[in-house]
């Protein structure tokens, strides 16, 4: 899965607008507890690149704009 697609993904689930899902930021937080946005250099990236499996966390942020 791409990030854009996660990023869709989380927006729906989040109940985030239509309109302010594509501006929505994603995170990454990392085992040690440091987070790493997956900005829209990343979109394109797999999911994989980042090690991603099952219980990784992710943040999403709306700034409501």
């Amino acid at each position: 899965m791409l990030v854009r697609a996660l990023r869709l993904k989380l927006a729906k689930a989040c109940k985030v607008p239509k309109a302010r899902a594509a501006a929505a930021r994603v995170w990454l937080v990392l085992p040690g507890g440091q987070c790493v946005e997956l900005g829209e250099e990343h979109a394109g990236r797999d999911l994989a690149y980042w090690g991603v499996e099952e219980g990784t966390r992710f943040v999403l942020v709306d700034d409501g704009r």
